[in-house]
């Protein structure tokens, strides 16, 4: 079991050994599934967390703080924010990767 948001948990991704949460608590977090440990807490969005996306080391997370945000996981504890969109006028529900 993992504990550690204040919130629900609206949203998540894993790939591999990773689980990413996203929250009503407005943090997204990152654990190892083999250890059930957090790993990394990002706390860059302003509200709820609604949808989450990863693809290889690339996490995009999208608020109901009307942003998105993409983020560079390649080393889950040292997660990095690679860019904030803000500007859209409701909430972000759904994000995803166009892979053409």
């Amino acid at each position: 079991m993992i504990k550690g948001h204040t919130g629900s948990v609206l949203c998540l991704q894993y790939e591999g050994n990773l689980l990413i949460t996203g929250s009503s608590d407005s943090t997204v977090r990152i654990w190892n599934l083999e250890t059930g440990q957090e790993m990394n807490k990002l706390m860059q969005h302003s509200d709820a967390v609604l949808t989450l996306r990863l693809q290889n080391s690339t996490l995009i997370s999208g608020s109901k703080d009307r942003s998105i945000i993409v983020w560079d996981v390649h080393s889950p504890n040292a997660a990095s924010l690679r860019m904030k969109m803000e500007g859209h006028e409701k909430a972000v529900n759904v994000v995803d990767f166009d892979d053409k």
